[in-house]
């Protein structure tokens, strides 16, 4: 149940604010549960946490708000803030830190394998990424060697998208070499299947993956050129079952606004990219609604370990601490359609799709930073939900 007093404005503190019998997951404490939290002219005032799980029905999500490590910042905020995100490390900052492209730039369009022969479209196989993430390995071994472990400056490989490059992060790890990863959400939820206009998931692909036959959407969305390249299902699995095990420790959502004359080009001759950003928790909840991924790695995927990789501070959940969260109504669909994406760029494939999981509310350094057109009353209201996520 939520309950909001005063005026709330988008860009002012949040003068009052209470969420009672929400799911909290906080990353800082690696705790979650049923709880109730309030927040007081942007700070939070009171958190509850009851012993009893049934306090909580399972509508209202409570987590801090999420930040993406290796993407493309959008040129709407309210992209970002739809989706969640406090903040988008912008690719200055991600060169600074050490943030190193796993996959390197290819003329082809596709991931060898069935769709790509089927789809006519020119292709390459895992082993690439593989050599390139095994060059930027070895020269971060050199580094280590020449300065030792601890003072060699870390690698950090974005967008892994093959088992075999886990493979190579594991053995850098077991070397004690400073390393980390991510994986985008579109390569655990979407499959190579997606660019001939197959629209199930990975988890529901993976026994049968496309092969040919006939399919939910025309072939070639623009949106399906992804660099690295979307993979069969069997990859997405692994790599969802790496960001379990923590072999990957950030969860991004690989967004890469295209817009307008971009996507006009035939689509081998396109530009890589995808509109992600608004779509990312939601996919990343189906996830774990299928029982691919614990809620909490998810959390902590999304916040904490990003924001140490990232060097950010981030509010802890405390009283008496800013206010940095997001609220979510696990039970409500919304239509990814040109009216609900906030962001210039409408370059997704899940355009007609309904997702569930709509973030009610993106509350960053006390301020709202993005509240639904359901939570956009002012005054005293109470709302509440009606569907269950665990």
């Amino acid at each position: 149940m939520l309950t909001a007093e005063g005026e709330l404005d988008l860009g002012q503190p949040v003068e009052r604010l209470v969420v009672e019998g929400a799911w909290l997951v906080d990353p800082f404490s690696d705790r979650e549960g049923a709880a109730d939290v309030e927040i007081r002219a942007g700070r939070i005032s009171a958190l509850t946490w009851h012993e009893d799980q049934a306090a909580s029905d399972g509508a209202l999500l409570v987590v801090p708000a999420l930040i993406d490590l290796s993407s493309t910042p959008d040129k709407q905020p309210a992209a970002a803030a739809h989706g969640g995100f406090a903040n988008v490390v912008g690719a200055a900052e991600q060169q600074l830190l050490g943030i190193a492209s796993a996959h390197p730039p290819l003329a082809a369009t596709a991931s060898a394998g069935v769709p790509a022969t089927i789809l006519g479209l020119p292709a390459v196989g895992p082993e690439v990424e593989v050599e390139n993430a095994a060059q930027l390995i070895e020269e971060l071994r050199q580094r280590a060697h020449e300065s030792g472990p601890a003072d060699a400056a870390p690698l950090h490989l974005a967008h892994v998208s093959t088992a075999a490059t886990l493979d190579l992060v594991r053995a850098a790890r077991a070397d004690r070499l400073p390393i980390s990863c991510d994986v985008t959400i579109s390569q655990i939820c979407l499959h190579d299947g997606w660019l001939a206009g197959d629209r199930r998931f990975s988890w529901t692909a993976v026994e049968a993956p496309w092969s040919g036959q006939s399919t939910d959407a025309p072939p070639y969305h623009p949106a399906t050129r992804l660099e690295p390249p979307l993979r069969a299902p069997d990859e997405a699995r692994a790599l969802a079952a790496a960001l379990a095990d923590g072999t990957v420790s950030v969860l991004t959502s690989g967004h890469r606004p295209r817009a307008g004359h971009e996507l006009e080009w035939p689509y081998a001759e396109l530009e890589p990219g995808i509109s992600a950003l608004e779509t990312c928790l939601p996919l990343a909840l189906a996830a774990v609604d299928a029982g691919l991924l614990p809620l909490s790695v998810v959390v902590r995927s999304l916040t904490t370990a990003p924001a140490a990789i990232a060097h950010l501070a981030l509010p802890p959940l405390a009283v008496g601490t800013v206010a940095q969260l997001v609220i979510v109504d696990l039970r409500a669909e919304w239509r990814v359609d040109e009216e609900s994406l906030q962001s210039a760029a409408h370059n997704t494939p899940l355009l007609g799709h309904h997702l569930r999981g709509r973030v009610l509310a993106t509350i960053v350094d006390g301020r709202l930073s993005w509240q639904d057109r359901a939570f956009a009353q002012s005054g005293a209201e109470t709302r509440e939900g009606s569907s269950a996520l665990r």
